[in-house]
């Protein structure tokens, strides 16, 4: 589970080798096959390493490095303003700074220089924290690096829209003590699963460690040297999280069919459902009704909400039974991260 120390090498921290083969491409749209029980958000995070971001970028949440340390990244600009011009398409912006020690007012200044003096509404600020060479340094860095996210809360105006992003030695011996309310992201290159307590993970940072099976090696228009993150979250429910836009907004459609999907699935687990010829005509059409009678009932969860008590409302009132009801949304709602 322990990434590996040398982290730091990793795709948006170092120029791309003389030497290098993309990874195998055709491995990214089983991805979506496979975690298809529940809505994951992946994205990429890129720096002057990486070019400039453009619309062939196919996910809604985006990372970019806006501050070293003590510069503005060189592709920070660029970044921004594709991103800025293109709310649409990038729904959620992750800019990461560097953590050192002793710069905090240069890199408050540079990032107003940068997207104004008001936080803009898509952006949540991360804090990067790393031990290595060019980095924090080891060493209890909390107490400053706190004073930093606080004021990255005060900034933007919600404590929800900050992050904070480290491996695991690094989050103990550098950041030990951090305020409850910042999300956290781990980078964690293997193929287990995510480690309990963190929001997001990055799996993959072009580096030669493994995957969980099936995740995205690669994205344009960045290619293979680049390094990847999931949210297992929808991006409805990121942006609520994050405090961006309307979380008392409805479900969008592709939210409503995740759920669906999600309970599909766990009824295909517990025997109710079967992908074989013999499942009856009968059976297959009582089960149509229940599942759009139960998008139904979802739509009408606005984003903020849906819970396991709103989904076994849901499923109720899509005439499953209390026991049924209940059992699957418990398990549904593991799989979709809901609280």
């Amino acid at each position: 589970m322990t990434p590996p120390a040398d982290y730091s090498l990793r795709a948006t921290h170092r120029p791309k080798p003389e030497f290098w083969v993309d990874p195998y491409a055709d491995i990214t749209p089983l991805a979506h096959a496979e975690l298809a029980a529940g809505p994951v958000t992946f994205f990429a995070d890129i720096s002057t390493y990486q070019p400039l971001v453009n619309s062939s970028y196919p996910y809604p949440v985006l990372g970019f490095r806006a501050d070293t340390g003590t510069s503005t990244d060189s592709h920070a600009a660029g970044n921004w303003a594709y991103a800025d011009a293109h709310p649409d398409r990038l729904r959620v912006l992750l800019p990461y700074i560097v953590f050192k020690p002793g710069e905090a007012a240069g890199i408050q200044q540079r990032l107003k220089d940068l997207f104004g003096v008001d936080c803009p509404p898509r952006v949540a600020l991360e804090i990067d924290m790393e031990s290595g060479v060019d980095f924090a340094g080891p060493g209890n860095h909390s107490s400053e690096a706190n004073d930093l996210i606080g004021w990255a809360a005060q900034w933007s105006g919600s404590q929800l829209s900050t992050e904070g992003y480290a491996n695991d030695p690094d989050w103990a011996g550098c950041w030990p003590s951090r305020p409850a309310w910042m999300k956290r992201r781990i980078a964690d290159y293997s193929s287990s699963p995510t480690p309990a307590g963190f929001y997001a993970r990055q799996y993959y940072g072009a580096l030669p460690y493994p995957s969980p099976a099936g995740w995205p090696r690669s994205c344009a228009p960045f290619g293979g040297y680049v390094d990847m993150n999931a949210i297992p979250r929808s991006i409805t429910q990121i942006e609520a999280d994050f405090g961006i836009g309307d979380a008392d907004m409805p479900l969008t459609g592709p939210d409503v069919n995740a759920v669906v999907a999600g309970v599909k699935a766990m009824l295909q687990i517990g025997g109710v459902l079967t992908d074989n010829n013999t499942q009856t005509e009968q059976l297959e059409a009582w089960m149509n009704g229940k599942f759009g009678a139960l998008a139904t009932a979802i739509a009408g969860i606005h984003a903020g909400q849906l819970d396991e008590a709103a989904l076994a409302a849901a499923l109720l009132a899509a005439g499953f039974s209390d026991q049924l009801a209940r059992s699957i949304a418990a398990h549904v709602t593991v799989t979709l991260n809901v609280k």
